[in-house]
């Protein structure tokens, strides 16, 4: 049986004040480059965007992103065309990405998460850059500072520490007797350090022994499987790590056969059932 404490409904209203803040982040470039107040221009500018779960599997891209951009009058097919790219699970892939919007010519980018924001500013100087989802953009090197971003990234950035703090105490007062829990972590994303050592933290005030295991790409995830069983696990806590919906999915579904709690703080995941299972 799988314990939801996030409704769809709730997920939605998480989900609009990100979109609200990245089309405010976005809006006065697209001003810039249509002109506001002047009459429209012929062209189609284009959106560059870079999703960390994949163009059909992201709802953010879906859905709210796009609901943004049509209340602020930017109508795809009219006066803006969006290029999205996503390779979940396979970060190899991302400077690829990146390059391939760069020789498209767009206007802006958007790019979601740590890693491919990080692809996007080692691709680009001169391209506008807005991030989405980050964790700890000043610790990432992405900006010099929240007051003053410097360079050609902006965006938003999230409470990650605090979010993985909270979401591990949500774990242990779900599941008081559990002491051994095993971190499904991307190590390699410089957006979970901080967050990581909250953790640490938090782990220890609690009386839980956290076990790190690296699941950096797709295809660790079975392996992965093998390993949380040999630790003999008592219950889960998953970063954002880089798998798809589908092996979301099938994590969930290994953590309820094997009757693991599992939290986690990544929207994404709660829809699999990744909150407490």
């Amino acid at each position: 049986m799988t314990t939801r404490l996030v409704t769809q409904s709730g997920i939605n209203r998480l989900l609009r004040p990100a979109a609200l803040s990245v089309i405010l982040a976005l809006s006065p470039l697209l001003n810039v480059l249509c002109g506001v107040g002047a009459q429209p221009a012929p062209k189609v500018y284009r959106i560059g965007y870079l999703s960390y779960l994949g163009c059909s599997e992201d709802p953010f891209f879906r859905d709210a992103f796009r609901q943004g951009l049509r209340d602020l009058g930017y109508i795809e097919g009219r006066n803006v065309a969006i290029e999205c790219r996503g390779a979940p699970g396979q970060p190899d892939r991302y400077p690829g990405l990146v390059a391939d919007l760069v020789r498209l010519n767009v206007d802006v980018l958007v790019a979601q998460g740590t890693i491919l924001t990080l692809a996007a500013k080692q691709a680009t100087t001169t391209v506008p850059i807005v991030m989405v989802y980050i964790g700890d953009p000043v610790g990432s090197g992405l900006v010099s500072s929240l007051a003053r971003p410097g360079a050609n990234v902006t965006g938003l950035s999230m409470l990650a520490s605090e979010m993985v703090q909270k979401g591990f105490e949500a774990l242990k007062e779900a599941a008081p007797t559990v002491s051994r829990v095993t971190v499904l972590i991307d190590s390699s994303n410089p957006g979970q350090t901080l967050p990581d050592s909250q953790l640490t933290a938090a782990a220890k005030i609690l009386g839980v022994r956290p076990e790190r295991l690296e699941l950096r790409t797709s295809a660790d995830l079975d392996t992965a499987f093998e390993a949380i069983l040999k630790q003999r696990a008592e219950a889960l806590f998953v970063y954002p790590v880089p798998i798809t919906t589908r092996e979301s999915e099938r994590l969930a579904q290994f953590a309820l056969k094997h009757r693991l709690p599992t939290a986690t703080v990544h929207q994404p995941f709660f829809r699999a059932g990744l909150l407490i299972c």
